[in-house]
């Protein structure tokens, strides 16, 4: 069990919102990796990241998980939504909401960074 330096994505997949994803927009798809300072662990369920710049543990529920999976695979943010979707029973516009409260909280952590088709 983690303490002092841990943060448990909790009400979903995360718990704040700072950016807002809409999978109708019509823009490029959102493209993020995980930070080369992060390292992943799947534990039965879920998975636990330890950003190694900051010390701190963090766990990934079960559908965190597979975002997180799928991300390292090299998925973009419009891929994942549709692939999460045909995978979990859950309403489209709760998805979507629980998909952006995960990236702002991956965001705000340093465990994601955005990238260019080009990287």
């Amino acid at each position: 069990m983690w303490h002092a330096n841990s943060v448990a994505f909790q009400g979903g997949f995360a718990s704040r919102v700072h950016m807002s994803y809409d999978p109708t927009r019509r823009e490029a798809p959102l493209r993020l990796r995980p930070s080369p300072d992060v390292l992943s662990q799947r534990y039965d369920d879920s998975v636990v990241l330890l950003n190694l710049g900051t010390d701190r543990f963090f766990h990934l529920n079960r559908t965190g998980a597979r975002f997180w999976e799928l991300l390292d695979k090299g998925s973009n943010v419009t891929e994942i939504h549709e692939i999460l979707s045909r995978e979990f029973d859950i309403e489209e516009m709760q998805l979507t909401a629980e998909i952006s409260r995960l990236i702002a909280e991956l965001r705000a952590e340093e465990l994601v960074k955005v990238v260019n088709d080009g990287d």
